[in-house]
């Protein structure tokens, strides 16, 4: 499970590693804590071409009606994900891919001071 991630490779470089074609969005630029529910990047297939877009991270059931109908889902265990009903139909139809160079999760700790 990762809460948070880090991409510092530029969006030239990202899209030109997977073939894909740069959507019209504001670059964020080099990112060393992403987190949930911010945009980030992400490569989604559309008309059988891949696009690098900005997205929300954060999944939303299909049963959802709004983004406000549930809590916002940011991560899955990938070894239940093909048989759990929140992520079944999403599997099998619509993927993306999250570029990043790292992953990490905060960790509690002695207080400052």
């Amino acid at each position: 499970m990762c809460g948070r991630f880090f991409l510092m490779t530029p969006r030239e470089m990202v899209a030109e590693h997977f073939h894909a074609i740069i959507d019209p969005f504001d670059d964020p630029g080099p990112r060393l804590d992403i987190r949930p529910t911010q945009d980030i990047e992400a490569v989604r297939l559309e008309g059988g071409e891949r696009h690098l877009t900005a997205m929300r991270w954060g999944f939303l059931p299909h049963w959802y009606k709004t983004p406000a109908a549930g809590p916002l889902i940011i991560n899955a265990r990938a070894e239940t994900i093909a048989a759990k009903p929140a992520f079944r139909k999403a599997i099998r139809e619509t993927r993306c891919l999250v570029p990043a160079n790292g992953f990490f999760e905060w960790r509690p700790g002695p207080e400052p001071g």
